[in-house]
């Protein structure tokens, strides 16, 4: 009795655990395909920014866009807030991490975890590290900004952990410093880029025309005689250097990637000619008190570039934490230092991409854990039968043995009573004989 009733024990459990399991494939599917329609609309999104920044959209036009985006954006809110199974919220971050009980014993469980998945939680996290590339003059090198020493770098991200040593800029390159920073991404999941942009200044130019020189990647762009704003932002545009430059607040606001140092130099222009050259922070509102000016027209000067980091979680850089650009800020009107709103399609594009990376990943693993849990459920089936039959041997009848022995008895019983029937045969016939 003692150890058919532990059997009954978990047999009961592990059909209650598969009732579980089920319920828990039932609440996966559940987020998963709300997510689906989550991963639609950042994929309609990602096709209104590309339109957006093509250049034949006016204003007007991209404000329609916009409007659109933001019933998008409220709409991903919407999903996140009210997905739910029974009265359990799914995706606005308050599920957290759920064990799922599929076995028959304490602690025999699977543990689920669903992030937050609203606009305000979906996007690029970026830029941890608070220090620029490095900004300096040429040739007596005075520093305007300081240059990146040597230095040891802790990355942390969802991937893992990683450390680097950086050597100086003066040793090396942005190029450099960002390549050895990508040969570990793998591990962390963050990855390095560069970029180098920066305002040109004068007051002088209508009535002092300037030539100058910007060489970057091993390209040239010769400027010559540039007499207004629009002129010198035309040549630099047109030149092939991997640049773009538009007239901004009385600026010229130039745009790059480079890979390189930016070197601008060799000025020339009548007496009295001025140029001044304002490094940029692209992720900050320009402030014109915030930069010192370089002046082009008393030396050259040499632009290194911004090292900044992104990653599609949240991560951190010898324990400075990174920023988020969620989908929910994302504006196609906004042009922050620049005059044209198409950039910010080209950043809301980026933010799109590392927002479906984060929904793909957690459907990803709600998938892996639906799977799972259909081994789970077949193995509670199979072991579950077992233990019945195990079981049945102790409490039940073994039928077939009892059938058998039943249809022996009954073969024995009906063979002794033709025998006896015969045996009282023979005395009638010898009486018959006799009595012929």
């Amino acid at each position: 009795m003692q150890i058919s009733n532990r059997l009954t024990s978990n047999i009961n459990g592990m059909n209650v655990a598969i009732r579980n399991a089920n319920d828990g494939i039932s609440m996966a599917q559940t987020a998963e395909g709300a997510l689906q329609e989550t991963t639609n609309i950042l994929q309609r999104m990602r096709d209104l920014a590309l339109q957006s920044a093509n250049g034949t959209n006016s204003s007007s036009d991209r404000k329609a866009i916009q409007e659109e985006i933001a019933q998008l954006q409220k709409e991903i809110d919407r999903i996140a807030e009210t997905t739910s199974f029974g009265d359990q919220k799914l995706l606005d971050g308050s599920f957290g991490a759920k064990a799922f009980q599929v076995g028959a014993n304490a602690n025999e469980t699977i543990d689920v975890t669903i992030p937050e998945m609203s606009a305000s939680s979906l996007g690029t996290h970026y830029d941890a590290t608070p220090f620029w590339g490095g900004r300096q003059s040429y040739p007596t090198h005075a520093p305007i900004y300081p240059a990146l020493p040597a230095t040891t770098l802790e990355i942390t991200g969802h991937q893992g952990t990683s450390t680097v040593n950086i050597p100086p800029l003066s040793q090396s390159t942005p190029k450099g410093i960002i390549d050895t920073i990508n040969g570990v991404s793998g591990s962390t999941g963050v990855e390095a880029y560069s970029y180098t942009d920066f305002f040109l200044h004068s007051q002088t130019l209508e009535t002092h025309p300037v030539s100058f020189e910007i060489h970057v990647d091993g390209k040239t762009a010769y400027i010559s005689g540039a007499s207004s704003l629009e002129d010198l932002a035309f040549q630099i545009s047109k030149a092939d250097i991997g640049y773009k430059a538009n007239v901004h607040d009385g600026y010229v606001a130039v745009r790059g990637e480079p890979e390189g140092t930016v070197v601008i130099g060799n000025f020339d222009g009548p007496s009295g000619s001025t140029l001044n050259v304002r490094p940029i922070d692209r992720n900050e509102p320009y402030d014109p008190n915030g930069e010192s000016p370089l002046p082009l027209n008393v030396q050259d000067v040499v632009i290194h570039s911004r090292i900044n980091f992104k990653s599609p979680s949240a991560f951190t850089i010898n324990n400075s934490t990174s920023s988020l650009a969620s989908v929910d800020m994302i504006d196609l009107l906004a042009t922050g230092f620049l005059p044209n709103d198409a950039d910010s399609a080209q950043f809301a594009i980026g933010v799109i991409d590392d927002a479906l990376q984060q929904v793909d990943s957690t459907r990803a693993l709600l998938g892996a854990v639906q799977n799972r849990l259909q081994h789970t459920i077949t193995n509670l089936a199979v072991t579950a039968e077992n233990s019945e039959a195990s079981r049945s041997r102790i409490r039940d009848t073994d039928f077939a043995k009892e059938t058998t022995e039943q249809v022996k008895q009954q073969i024995l019983q009906q063979a002794g009573t033709s025998v006896l029937a015969q045996a009282n045969q023979l005395p009638q016939a010898m009486l018959s004989l006799l009595n012929n």
